[in-house]
């Protein structure tokens, strides 16, 4: 079968990597403009309203009450999971509690809850690790449940006086009618020093209401009512996640941290190369060859911005769809909802429905061989090495903007609300759910975002545009319609600008679509094991 490269020059391997274009030619030459002009206005307009509405319905989020109850817009009351900035900490001092021979532990841990939950003047006789955690004066209080949970943890981590201690500052910031002025009446009963055993108090509680307070609260309920027996199940339990959490950590930042190192001199060399002019780029832009102009009939370039506005489009139908049903209160929303978006792998096929041949399209787009495909996926594996120093050096970076961020406003930026439903489907442990994200993660992302953002609109802009204006519109728009926090979603605008490196380079997207897959998989397997473990 003949290469589609071979006829459609968009992955020649005979073009320097130079700002002038390929062999120093005119990259605005007359093929260039022969091409097609930058499309319609309307369909411009129209990607840029439906993108717009993406963010709006991703990024929205909804507050949280200081005395727990979140009021859906239907007007029912729903409860806060306890988020893993408290679980995991929690899990990690009773994993490690046995294990680690720091006698500080119990109380780095529960400094690190404490911080979360705006107690950090709890602790003026050790200057904080980063100050700026320190809330701004006048700053509202975390969430009253938070709160509650570090004076659970603080109970073991340090003493009885040290939960009554807390409890003493969450009580003040309660409603009348909150159902925390009972929990907290509860927890005061069980610290108390002349409390009888914590086991026999959850023992002689109606079973309604020990349910609603473990419902409330799941794992620190738990820890509560077993304070002091350290056979109770749910301590047991919470050893055996945090131990497990460790080690994924462990194995995790390990492998990380090695792939850094690699990384470096990955980078260095590819610098190298560079500046020596040895690097080839196999990717020719649109127009610069007779050959690429509708020589089959076809259509013209202007098909590839049809076909990513087709597909944000039906990305926003789908996630409006989903939001319909899950308001409707129709039982597997999530499920539906993860099910339909393998429908959007059709739009990847709009222009050969539009008369492009399955030849043109597969070299446009990129899903060609190119040098090979085992030499292809390589190549991606090398950039995403040289990649990941870059990638960590950005995260600590954000994570010191939004440390700063929380000096300055006195709390963390909104956490969009499409974040925290992917984190309650992984995080929920339902095989069949983690199957769908698996897969939509490892092989749907890989295959229709690399065929929307570095196949058909990176082309598309590469019309009219050098590699980096090309490569950072795509990359922010690849960003942004995933919807997640905004430490996140600069991280993945990070990895954007990696694939589109790849495809810039290699002609073939498969390099850029193998990274994909693999950095996802990384990723997903090790969110699973942390968060399930951490949620559990």
């Amino acid at each position: 079968m003949p290469n589609p490269s071979d006829r459609y020059p968009a992955a020649q391997p005979d073009s320097a990597i130079s700002p002038a274009g390929p062999n120093g030619s005119d990259p605005w030459g007359e093929h260039h403009r022969r091409a097609g002009g930058n499309g319609p206005w309307w369909l411009w307009a129209l990607l840029f309203i439906l993108l717009a509405a993406v963010v709006v319905r991703q990024q929205r989020s909804e507050p949280v009450e200081p005395d727990l109850a979140v009021r859906s817009a239907t007007g029912t009351i729903r409860y806060p999971t306890a988020s893993i900035e408290y679980t995991l900490p929690a899990k990690l001092y009773f994993g490690l509690r046995d294990v680690s021979p720091d006698p500080n532990l119990p109380r780095m841990l529960q400094e690190s809850v404490d911080a979360t939950a705006g107690f950090a003047d709890l602790w003026p006789q050790k200057p904080a690790l980063f100050p700026a955690i320190q809330r701004s004066p006048g700053a509202p209080p975390p969430a009253a449940h938070g709160r509650l949970y570090a004076a659970i943890l603080a109970a073991d981590t340090l003493d009885r006086r040290e939960a009554l201690r807390r409890l003493d500052l969450v009580e003040p910031q309660l409603a009348p009618d909150s159902p925390l002025v009972a929990d907290v009446a509860l927890l005061r009963r069980i610290y108390a020093d002349d409390a009888p055993p914590a086991p026999d108090i959850a023992a002689a509680m109606e079973p309604a209401q020990r349910e609603a307070f473990e419902k409330r609260h799941g794992l620190f309920a738990r820890l509560a009512l077993s304070f002091g027996d350290e056979s109770a199940a749910a301590r047991q339990q919470a050893a055996r996640s945090g131990l497990t959490m460790l080690l994924a950590i462990v194995l995790f930042g390990g492998a990380a941290g090695a792939a850094v190192l690699a990384g470096f001199a990955v980078l260095i060399s590819f610098a190298v190369l560079l500046l020596q002019g040895r690097l080839r780029r196999r990717f020719v832009p649109p127009g610069r060859s007779v050959g690429e102009l509708r020589d089959d009939g076809g259509p013209g370039q202007g098909v590839w911005l049809e076909t990513v506005t087709l597909f944000v489009g039906g990305f926003l139908l789908m996630g409006l769809a989903g939001d319909l049903l899950g308001a409707a209160g129709v039982s597997r929303a999530g499920f539906l909802t993860l099910g339909l978006q393998w429908l959007l792998l059709l739009v990847i096929f709009w222009p050969v429905a539009r008369g492009m041949s399955w030849e043109r399209w597969r070299g446009e787009i990129g899903w060609h061989r190119g040098r090979g495909v085992a030499r292809e996926v390589g190549a991606g594996l090398l950039v995403y090495l040289a990649a990941l120093p870059i990638y960590f050096l950005t995260a600590f970076v954000l994570v010191v903007a939004m440390l700063l961020w929380s000096a300055f406003f006195g709390t963390e930026p909104a956490r969009p609300l499409e974040d925290n439903k992917v984190f309650e489907l992984a995080s929920s442990g339902n095989p069949l759910v983690l199957v769908l994200i698996f897969a939509l993660a490892s092989v749907w992302a890989p295959i229709v975002e690399e065929s929307v953002f570095r196949g058909a609109f990176f082309r598309r802009l590469r019309l009219r545009f050098p590699f980096f204006p090309a490569a950072l519109v795509t990359a922010a728009v690849f960003a942004v319609m995933h919807g997640y926090a905004p430490i996140q979603l600069v991280l993945v605008g990070v990895l954007g600008l990696m694939f589109a490196v790849i495809r810039e380079w290699r002609g073939s997207i498969i390099g850029a679509a193998a990274v994909h897959c693999v950095h996802n998989t990384i990723v997903f397997s090790f969110a699973v094991v942390l968060f399930g473990q951490a949620m559990a």
